[in-house]
Parts: structure tokens; sequence; C-alpha cells
């Protein structure tokens, strides 16, 4: 039988030593990770994925988007693919030669998620734990069931029991759980079912994140954060910081909102992000460790330079305008005024505040460039204009 599956809780819930980042690279692209959630790049187009699991040959990614898994290979060879929900066992469909560019991290991803197997949930009628190789066992009120893990994000561990057509999300720092019937639908109608205690003594430390009487903010991958309120989750980019507030954007509500660094009200406004412009009090907040803005690496060009860069240390890359300056990239970012080297405002509400386009020497979300080279700038703290 194959080594025991295990499912990763979610890297923000885990310290940064265990959650190394992994990087497989193929003729035509990459899958890489710091976090726990993972992106593939291939020929210049963006997926995403949840981390399902790991055992001693493999890495378990789940796309819920297009209802597809990957097994990544843990020792290099061939990634593959199976559609629909997942079966260790395939089949599988060979995808791409897949090399490892740090075996070291890669073993140390393993071992982060032996350790997140280990925890289980609570309730007043009985608990969750993961059991056998891909399998998770219910047992409340002296029934039980089994399920099959879908995936897991910042927030929630996802279920499926397919006997009885139901979907579960258990809370990753504990609350209420959640059903649904049918196709497993992450932004779809839930009923809620059991308030969930995690086993203290086995849960791994949460990451720094905000607190409310209705929930909390918390980061998550690739300068994201998560805001769940009253059981409806919401996804922010970071756009900046500084030593009072940490901005974040929702683009898909038009909403630009801060959380205050020690502690105390957060506030929200719309339209494009303007720190000293006029902000209305969301919630009361409690930071839930000491320091409130996980350091993060700078921005760092890793082909070109300036307007003319072509690749970012983040993965972003030119997708329209590399030779004479981009005006878009890979993560959806485009120029709205203004154009490659002159461009002034970007797509996501960030715009230059001093100089122009990529020789830009500071940003509206708190970025500034800390190194140029050839008159522009080839680093940035926080994203630069991302």
């Amino acid at each position: 039988m194959k080594a025991l599956i295990v499912l990763l809780m979610a890297a923000p819930a885990l310290s940064a030593a265990a959650q190394p980042e992994v990087v497989f690279k193929h003729n035509n692209g990459v899958f890489q990770t710091g976090h726990g959630q993972w992106s593939e790049i291939t020929g210049g187009v963006w997926y995403s994925f949840l981390q399902l699991g790991a055992d001693s040959n493999w890495i378990y990614l789940r796309d819920n988007s297009r209802n597809l898994n990957v097994r990544l290979p843990a020792n290099g060879g061939w990634s593959g693919v199976e559609p629909g929900f997942f079966n260790v066992n395939g089949p599988w469909t060979n995808l791409y030669l897949e090399t490892a560019a740090d075996p070291n991290a890669v073993r140390s991803l393993q071992a982060s998620a032996s350790h997140a197997s280990e925890v289980s949930f609570r309730h007043t009628d009985g608990f969750f734990k993961p059991t056998d190789p891909g399998q998770w066992l219910e047992v409340t009120g002296g029934v039980s069931h089994q399920f099959v893990p879908l995936g897991a994000d910042s927030i929630w561990i996802y279920l499926r029991d397919n006997s009885r057509d139901l979907n579960l999300r258990l809370p990753i720092d504990g609350g209420l759980s959640w059903w649904q019937n049918g196709p497993l639908n992450v932004s779809g109608a839930w009923t809620n079912l059991f308030e969930e205690t995690v086993d203290a003594a086995k849960a791994p430390a949460s990451e720094t994140g905000f607190r409310h009487t209705n929930g909390f903010f918390k980061p998550a991958d690739g300068g994201h954060w998560v805001d769940v309120t009253n059981g409806v989750t919401h996804n922010f980019q970071q756009l900046g910081a500084d030593s009072d507030w940490i901005y974040l954007r929702d683009d898909s509500r038009n909403l630009n909102l801060r959380l205050p660094s020690k502690g105390g009200w957060s506030a929200w406004q719309t339209g494009a992000l303007n720190a000293s412009g006029v902000w209305t009090n969301l919630f009361e907040e409690t930071p839930a460790a000491p320091s409130s803005a996980p350091p993060r690496a700078n921005l760092v060009c890793t082909s070109g330079a300036g307007s003319t860069c072509t690749a970012w240390s983040n993965g972003v890359t030119c997708t329209q305008g590399a030779a004479a300056g981009c005006v878009a990239w890979s993560n959806g970012i485009k120029c709205v005024e203004g154009a490659g080297a002159a461009c002034r405002k970007w797509s996501n509400g960030v715009t230059c505040t001093e100089g122009a386009g990529m020789a830009c020497r500071k940003w509206s979300n708190g970025s500034v460039c800390v190194k140029t080279g050839k008159e522009e700038c080839v680093e940035y703290t926080l994203n630069g204009p991302f």
C-alpha cells in the first residue's frame, strides 16, 4: 500500500520554517509554492492549486475551477493529471517531465505534511480526524462516516462523502463546520453544522492575523489576505503597509481595507486607494500575534530591467509590450494610464507618485524602489506596482 497521504491543513497555519519555497520546472513553465497554495505558470498562462497532501513519492494538488488533480514527483520525473474527484490510485495521465529546483525543500515540505496530518476536530457529539490514506473519519452520535479530502485553503479543509453526495468544510482555526450537497462549490451556499474545536495539543500555531467579533482577517499566499466574516469568505491583495496600517484591496468589490497594525478599528473605502482619503470604520480588530505584518521579500526583476523587465521574482511575467515597455502582466494587471515606461496608473488602482513606469521610485501602495539598473528600477519593497 502506498505511504500514508496526509492532508496539509493550510500553509499559513504552519511556521515559516516549515513552509519552504518549492519549485518544479518543466520545458514550458513551472509549478511553485511558498505557502501551501500552488501556482502553475505554463506557456504564460497562470493556474492556482490547493495542496491536498504528500507521500514519499508525490505531492498532490487540486484545481477546483477545472475539476482536476495534479501529482508532482517528489524525486523528479513525470507529473500526472486526473480529472474528477481525487483518487490516489488514479488513473493518472503523464503531464510534464519535472525537475525539482531544490530537493531539500521538497523533503521539508513532505515533513510539514506529516505534522499537519495529526490535527483533528472535535464537537459536542463527536469528531473528525484523518485516518487511512486519503481518508477522513467522522464519528457523530456514535455513527461513523468516511470522507476523502478535496483540498484546503488558508481557512478551510474541504472533504467529500460520495455515498451521501455531501461536501464538508472544516475551519482550520476552529469555529463552525459547514456542509453542502452536489458538486463542490467553494463560493456556493453552505449550511452550518457543528462548532468545531481544533485539537490544541497537536495544531500548529496560526500565523499573524486580526480577529473581530464576527470573524477574522489572515495572510495567505503571495501577498494575499483572506477575510472570513459571518461565515462568508472574501479575498484581498496586500497593496502595502506603513507603521500604522496594512492596506488591502478587493478588486471584485472595488474596495480598499486598512488593518490597524497595533490593533483598533479597521476601515474601508471604495475606488482607487487613497491612504489620506475618507475611511469608514468597520470592526474593532485584535492582532492575533504581537507583530501584524509578516516580513516580506523585496520584488526583484529577474529578466530585463524597469519598463522592459519581462519577469519578476513573484512569478509575474510580461504578456504584452515587453520590447517597448510592458503594459500587461500575467496576473491580469494592465496599464490604464500612460504606457510602458510612461505608465502612471495600473488596473489594480496603484499609481506612481514619483517618477513614471518602472522607473517609478514610489508607488501609492507604499512600495519604494531600492535598486536601479540603467536608471530604471530592478528591485522594490513589497509588491512594487503589483
